[in-house]
């Protein structure tokens, strides 16, 4: 990650560097963090990789990000999160826990056959 929402300016970094991959946030549906209401960007973050011609740059994205509240999107669940990141293209996600050095909640996935 560069910056806080910096997606597309990591993509432009990891294809000038010759990096694999970029951690986008924000990538499917809306959250409020310290930085106000970010916004999903696949659609606009996947066009920029494909006008810089970086489609061999990864995405992997965060979903129900960490430092972040939820409660505008609450009646979907991280199942559907992930989901709907693979439906819009990401190449992976990455579940965290809500703060830094916290661990994910291993009860939202278990015995859940769906998860992509």
């Amino acid at each position: 990650q560069i910056l806080a929402g910096g997606n597309q300016e990591a993509l432009a970094v990891s294809k000038a560097c010759g990096l694999q991959f970029i951690r986008a946030e924000c990538f499917v549906f809306s959250h409020v963090a310290d930085e106000g209401l970010m916004d999903g960007c696949a659609g606009s973050l996947l066009r920029y990789r494909r006008t810089i011609g970086a489609e061999d740059v990864l995405v992997f994205v965060d979903i129900k990000k960490k430092h972040s509240a939820h409660a505008i999107t609450s009646d979907v669940d991280i199942v559907a999160t992930a989901e709907a990141a693979k439906f819009f293209l990401a190449n992976g996600v990455v579940i965290t826990g809500s703060a830094t050095g916290q661990e994910a909640d291993h009860n939202q996935l278990h015995g859940n056959k769906k998860c992509p």
